[in-house]
């Protein structure tokens, strides 16, 4: 690696650390901070029918997946504890209320800090929205439509999902999809790798600042991957698709483009 692109990589990643601090200091902090010990582990019921997902947390490791009735369950401190309701078969999951960032959202276990939605089986869904500040994200074998998920810090990981359309947006961690499909994926990661085991994606369209990009078994049709910074391997049924990096290697099957 030449000395400017050390230098460059340098540079990107304080760029990319102070952009993370100010996105956490705008959507948690400006309402001053708070503190408390308390946990709160509830679990409420939902009889109402489902065909969206709306979840806009700050800091929680979410999970969504099938089951036998639909509930939602959280492990948070007492302040973050959020809102939850059903409308016009919508489902929000909110805990924005007060502009006050918890410190104790940081202070517990990872695995603590934990946000569960079940869904009957087979539930199909029309739109799923998911906004969160801090923490992880699982799907596991979710159907529906139209996929939004905005992560600012944490990992995404998406394990059998059938969508029409997938869209990502992370300021800092590495998402996985696997035994996915899906006819549009977009992808739009600033500091994270983006792992591809076993999908199928009609269209692809990938903007990578830092982080590599890596298929394997992969089916992709068509679109474009472009890297700022990392390198891109491929190996599968790759059709008609554009990979290019500014500073890293693109290899599909095994030869180098």
């Amino acid at each position: 690696m030449t000395k400017q692109a050390k230098i460059f990589i340098i540079i990107l990643s304080i760029v990319t650390v102070l952009a993370v601090c100010a996105g956490l200091y705008i959507h948690l902090g400006r309402g001053g901070f708070s503190y408390s010990k308390e946990l709160v582990a509830e679990t409420k019921e939902l009889n109402e029918s489902i065909s969206s997902l709306n979840i806009d947390l700050d800091a929680a490791d979410i999970s969504v997946e099938y089951g036998d009735r639909a509930y939602v369950s959280y492990n948070l401190p007492k302040s973050a504890v959020p809102t939850i309701q059903v409308q016009d078969g919508t489902l929000t999951v909110k805990n924005h209320s007060n502009n006050r960032f918890d410190l104790s959202l940081l202070s517990q276990k990872g695995s603590e800090n934990s946000v569960k939605i079940v869904l009957p089986g087979g539930t199909e869904l029309t739109d799923v929205k998911v906004a969160l500040d801090a923490g992880n994200i699982s799907l596991n074998e979710i159907n529906g439509d139209n996929f939004h998920i905005n992560e600012d810090a944490g990992n995404i990981v998406l394990n059998n999902l059938h969508a029409t359309n997938l869209s990502l947006d992370t300021d800092a961690g590495n998402v996985t999809l696997t035994d996915g499909e899906m006819d549009t994926c977009k992808a739009d990661l600033d500091a994270g790798n983006l792992d591809l085991i076993r999908v199928h994606i009609k269209n692809v369209d990938f903007d990578m600042d830092a982080g590599n990009v890596t298929g394997n078994e992969c089916s992709l049709e068509d679109g474009k991957i472009d890297s700022n910074l990392g390198n891109i391997k491929l190996n599968g049924t790759i059709g008609s698709v554009k990979a290019t990096t500014d500073l890293g290697k693109v290899q599909i099957n095994g030869s180098n483009d």
